[in-house]
Formats: structure tokens, sequence, C-alpha cells
């Protein structure tokens, strides 16, 4: 009778701890995914001061709303949990106009266990398990005009490469410790801004979105300088390892930075795939990461998509998730990017009018367009003739997007400077007639990326069929490969490039040469286009 009893007893514990275990797995798997709203700029985050940070804990299986008052950090802290808890966790700040504060918050710190090393000046709360650390600054102070206070903190992820390069923000490289287990580590980044500091802050920021929404870029010389970067495939991992080999986002950034020193670049242009969508945990931070010495360096950039930055394919999400993205971006210092309508195909359709400071006079056009499902259709070549309209003779053009058009893949004899190894079929559901569009404006390169193992310069020329005498032409080229943990497949060899392309006005000598890891030095130096002769 007894082991009847104790085979019961049991068998009713098996069954209890398989319906908990059934429970919490519905619990875990009925948790929606959160709705990222638009980044705002800089300067939105400058109206007010941060007075104070809460740690909210909710039931999973109930609506959280932010505490009556405050405003709810982006993500949750327990978004990236790969543990079994009844909670989740988010972060909340008090933020007020600077004129009506009282105090301002100059830093907070979060861990799991308590923290013994801090001195007086920190005040200590506890919600859920977790230990709140909080210093502030009252107004009474001497030092409260210039001390940085709190004005925005964001919720990053990633691994010991992850960085945050923008101006005025303190990104905490220690990983949080939280009381339950993620799928990668967690890091807090405040923006600081002192009230002595806003106003240049602010002048700063109103001064390069003026020049932004009028597509504009101002030099004090007659030279503008590009970098063209391609297929860079970030993600939120130190590593990627096949067999022995294991390849790095960080030797990128080495890569990148590198060339950076040696170049007097005045724009970046990332032609698509600057990261991995689906191998990313949090692309905000696979951002941050990939565009870390571009922005470190306050060097002004601007983006397009590719396929790989959105892993959305002939979806009603993928506008979505691009606006989303281009929110981000958009929201970065230096960032030329945008949230247009969509009044054509695509979403990331640009263009910036390089001009000369002591006369205002136009030296370079650049036109950056979204190939979004393989193809540049009869809206953005409507785009084009808009640009083109009044644009000079001696303004040099050049027309960069993702992915190759047919053109890339002429036949007969041609002249090429540079590597040509992939020439499989494009899937481009570009029209032919495209091309001849794209000359008729007056282009004098197309620049992609897409095609890992292709870094060449491609002349195209279409000749009069009667006496075939050379009609029209046009530079076709690639900017060969950035990324370290790109995939190469015809040659694995291959070394990570990046493109270089230089206007002098003073000699109307447009030209081109690339970059590569190992050596750093430049090669393949050609002209484009001298513009004397036109």
């Amino acid at each position: 009778m007894i082991h009847v009893r104790l085979y019961w007893r049991n068998k009713r514990l098996v069954v209890l701890v398989l319906f908990l275990a059934f429970s919490l797995t519905l619990i875990r798997l009925s948790q929606p995914r959160e709705i990222l709203e638009a980044a705002q700029e800089p300067r939105q985050y400058l109206k007010d001061v941060v007075v104070d940070v809460n740690i909210r804990r909710c039931l999973k299986w109930r609506s959280c709303r932010p505490s009556n008052g405050w405003t709810r950090v982006e993500g949750g802290l327990s978004e990236h949990s790969n543990s079994w808890s009844l909670h989740k966790y988010y972060v909340e700040l008090r933020k007020v106009p600077s004129s009506k504060a009282t105090r301002g918050l100059i830093d907070f710190s979060l861990s799991a266990t308590p923290i013994y090393a801090l001195d007086e000046e920190w005040i200590r709360t506890k919600t859920g398990g977790l230990f709140l650390w909080k210093r502030y600054i009252d107004t009474s102070s001497a030092d409260f005009q210039t001390t940085p206070i709190i004005r925005y903190v964001e919720i990053l992820a990633g691994d010991r490469d992850l960085q945050d390069t923008r101006d005025k923000w303190y990104f905490q490289e220690q990983e949080l410790d939280l009381p339950f287990g993620t799928k990668i580590p967690i890091h807090f980044s405040s923006l600081k801004v002192s009230l002595i500091e806003q106003q240049q802050v602010e002048e700063q920021s109103n001064e390069f979105n003026q020049a932004r929404q009028e597509g504009r870029l101002v030099l004090n010389n007659d030279k503008v300088r590009i970098m063209q970067i391609s297929d860079l495939h970030f993600t939120n991992h130190f590593e990627i390892c096949t067999g022995k080999q294991c390849l790095r986002d960080m030797n990128t950034i080495k890569f990148i930075s590198s060339v950076l020193n040696a170049e007097a670049v005045d724009l970046v242009v990332i032609t698509g795939d600057l990261i991995d969508f689906a191998g990313c945990d949090d692309y905000k931070s696979a951002i941050l990461k990939a565009l870390a010495p571009i922005v470190e360096k306050k060097i002004p950039f601007i983006f397009t998509f590719g396929e790989s930055d959105t892993n959305e394919f002939h979806s009603a999400a993928l506008t979505s998730r691009k606006r989303q993205i281009l929110s981000y971006v958009s929201s970065l210092p230096g960032s030329y990017n945008t949230i247009p309508e969509k009044d054509m195909h695509g979403l990331s359709n640009y263009h910036i009018s390089v001009v000369r400071e002591s006369d205002s006079h136009q030296m370079a056009l650049l036109t950056i367009l979204d190939s979004e499902d393989r193809k540049i259709d009869e809206s953005q070549v409507n785009y084009l003739y808009r640009l083109n309209q009044n644009v000079g003779q001696d303004v040099a053009k050049l027309l960069l997007f993702h992915y190759p058009l047919p053109i890339f893949r002429p036949t007969g004899v041609f002249q090429l400077v540079g590597s040509y190894n992939q020439q499989h079929e494009l899937k481009s559901k570009a029209n032919n007639k495209i091309r001849d569009d794209i000359v008729s404006c007056g282009y004098h390169v197309i620049a992609v990326g897409h095609e890992h193992e292709n870094d060449a310069c491609i002349l195209d020329i279409k000749s009069d069929g009667d006496n075939d005498k050379p009609q029209n032409e046009v530079w076709l080229c690639y900017s060969g490969v950035t990324g370290d943990t790109s995939k190469t497949v015809f040659k694995p060899d291959t070394e990570r490039t990046l493109r270089i392309f230089e206007y002098d006005f003073a000699t109307k000598k447009l030209i081109t040469w690339k970059r590569n890891e190992k050596s750093g030095l430049g090669f393949d130096y050609q002209i484009i286009k001298e513009l004397s002769n036109i």
C-alpha cells in the first residue's frame, strides 16, 4: 500500500512539473515582439533633462505600460533573455524641461548584486532582484551648468567588439549584471550634454539638418573624395568560425579605420548589406558597430539598402522594416539619410550635391538609389532626369546602388581594370533601356556592390550600328567586398577591398582607385572621365 501511495504521489509531481514547464513555454512563446518606434534626432533629446531612472518589472503575460510621468527606454532588459522567467524588465526615465528641473541625473549603474565600491553620493534602490545605483546633481550646485547631464539612454546588445563612438554618448563597456541569462551581453549607452554645451550642440545639429534636407555637402577646397564600402554583413557576434578559420567584424573596423586615416575622405557611401539582419539579435547595435570608425571621425555618410539589411523579400513587412532601420540610421550623427515618403521604387533614394564653399559652384552630383527587388525602375529613372535638368557640364556625376544591372555582364571585347570573377547570370529585373537613360542623364560611373568577388571597373561602350563609332560610354565599377565576415564562393582567399572616387574640380579629372586590407595601399588607379574634354 505504501508503494502505491508513493507511486501516485510521484506521478502527480511529474504531471505538475510537466504542466508548469508547458505553461512557461506558452508564456514565453506568446510574448509579442516589441514594435520599434521611430528614433529621434539628437536635438529632440536636448529639450529635456533626465532627473531620474527606474526599473519596472512586470509579469510576462500582462500588459506593462510605463509608470505615470515616466518614459520607457526602447527595448527591454529581458528582451534577449535565454532563461525561464515569469517577469520582464524595462528601464524608465523621468524627463522634464531644464528650466523646471531641480536636479539632473548624471550617472547610474545596474547590477544583480550589491556594489560596495561606490561612494556616498550614490543612491541605491532595488526592484525585483536588481540593484539600481544613481547619482544626481542639484540645480543649486555651482557645477550644474557645466556638468554633463543624461538626456537619453539606449539599451544595446553586443559582444566584446561592440562600440558606440557617437559624440557625447557614454558607452558602458562592462556587461550588465542581470538576474537572468541573456543570449548576448547587454549594455547601456547614455547621451550626456551639459546645459552650457546645449546651445552649441543644437546649432550644429540644426546646421547639418538644413544641409541634409537640401542634399548639399559644402567643401572648402577644389577636390571631393568619396569612399564606397559595401557588403560588410555585420552581426552582434564577436566572431564567426567555420572549421579552423574565424572571421571577425573587428577586422573590418580596423580596415575601414586605417583607410580613413590614410585618405582625406569627405563622404562615405555604403552601397548595401551593412548588416546581416537574420544574424542580428539587435540591429541597432550592429549598425553602431559597423559605422563606429566613420562616426568617430565625424565623416558624413549615406546608406542604401541591400537584401541582407532587411532579410525580407516580397513581403508586406519589407517597407516597415526598412523604415525602422532608416529611422535609426538617420538619427546618427553625420547621416545624410532621411525617411522619405514612398513616392518611387524602394525607400533609400537620395542625392547629394557637392558644392565649393568659396563660390557655391557645384562640383559633383552623387545619386544613391534603392535596388529593391533587384531592379531600378521607371520612377527612379524619372527622378534621375529631374535631378539633371540644370546640372553643368563640368560636374562629375556618380550613381551608386547595391545590385548590379544586366549591363554589368558585358559581351565581346571590353576594357577592364581589376578582378572580375563572378560572371554568372544576373537575376536583375531592370529594363535594359535604363542604361541609356542613365547615360542620357550624363552619369560618368555606376558603382555597385553585391558581388563579393568582383572589384573591377568595366567600360561599357555603345556604338553606332552603321560605322561602329562609339556613341556613348559609362564606367561600371564594383566596390569589392569590405566585410571580413562576408561569404565568398568562387575565390575563398578574396582580399577585402573598398573603392575611392576623387574629382578634382581644378583639373576636371574624375579618378578612382581601391585599397585592400592586407597591404593597405592604393592600387588600380584609373581615370574615369576628363571633363575638360567635354
